[in-house]
């Protein structure tokens, strides 16, 4: 599902929903914890991007800019 995507779409679908990102962040740690991986910053399914974990953090510490529940101003475009 994530695999091929971009970075920023996986950032926003696991904003969305974090528990879409649970099984890629276990399966990056269990690779991590068996020492599977080379590298000592640990096991990432993509180098160019964050580990999944990082995204869930990120996602679950951003705030909306914006309230969501501010009324529109009536445009009166047309008059």
């Amino acid at each position: 599902m994530f695999f091929l995507k971009g970075g920023a779409q996986v950032l926003s679908l696991i904003a969305e929903k974090p528990e879409r990102g649970i099984w890629w962040a276990k399966m990056e740690a269990l690779a991590l914890a068996l020492a599977l991986a080379s590298k000592p910053s640990g096991a990432v399914f993509r180098s160019d991007r964050p580990s999944y974990a990082s995204m869930i953090e990120f996602a679950a510490n951003q705030t909306d800019m914006f309230d969501p529940n501010e009324e529109a101003i009536s445009c009166f475009c047309g008059d």
